[in-house]
């Protein structure tokens, strides 16, 4: 019972219109949680980095 648990969710996966309404939503989940935990350096701004790179 289980198995075929497994085996459906992995179908629902690999269905193509399923993985294409996904994607994004896995993305952003990603993106929010690297966000999390790692923050922005707050050491140095982006433009001190461009002033000193000019």
């Amino acid at each position: 019972m289980a198995l075929d648990n497994i085996i459906d969710l992995i179908r629902f996966l690999f269905n193509y219109e399923h993985l294409v309404m996904v994607s994004p939503i896995v993305a952003l989940a990603i993106m929010f949680y690297s966000q999390a935990k790692y923050p922005l350096d707050k050491t140095i701004k982006y433009s001190d980095y461009a002033k000193k790179r000019m």
